[in-house]
């Protein structure tokens, strides 16, 4: 994958931090090079999207930098924590991830509060939380519906408010789009 994305420089304009900094990270799978030799520089406030065909190494890519699964080299930050420090990275990130497993028992405002409790949250502001992205993605009136009967493009929605739950620094959205309406 040879993508890259640098800051403009200026000495008028002084640089942003930083949300995603990546130098030669690199990715196989037994004799697959999935990712090879990435450096990336994304400002915080950047949109970038990854576009290529399957197997590119864009969900790797991903699964990196959100601490999911090692590099085999190079190195990388994001919201300036370096890649050895991966707890408070995970601490600082909402992942939407390509394949999210949902529990089809609990309702959509139950696994909301979950999450936010495991983030710190108190079960009132857990739970408030859960109202407010429920909302957010246009699921408000779904809040006590069980997951398990859920389209596949509400279930994306519900993974959307899942990934915003910590209210992250930097948020990685892979196939975001995957069953959602125009």
């Amino acid at each position: 994958m040879g993508a890259s994305a640098v800051p403009i420089e200026s000495e008028h304009r002084a640089i942003r931090a930083l949300a995603v900094e990546t130098r030669g990270l690199r990715k196989t799978y037994g004799s697959t090079l999935a990712v090879d030799s990435l450096d990336l520089q994304v400002e915080a406030g950047t949109v970038l999207g990854f576009l290529g065909p399957n197997g590119a190494g864009k969900t790797s890519v991903i699964r990196m930098l959100s601490t999911v699964v090692p590099s085999d080299g190079g190195t990388f930050s994001v919201a300036g924590v370096p890649h050895t420090s991966p707890v408070e990275i995970r601490r600082r990130i909402g992942v939407l991830p390509e394949s999210a497993g949902y529990p089809q028992g609990e309702t959509c405002g139950e696994w909301l509060t979950y999450h936010a409790r495991l983030f710190g949250a108190s079960r009132r502001a857990a739970r408030a939380t859960a109202h407010r992205l429920l909302a957010d993605v246009g699921l408000a009136d779904r809040t006590r519906s069980r997951i398990g009967n859920l389209s596949r493009g509400m279930r994306q929605r519900l993974g959307i408010a899942r990934a915003l739950v910590n209210e992250p620094d930097v948020l990685f959205l892979d196939e975001p789009t995957l069953g959602l309406d125009p």
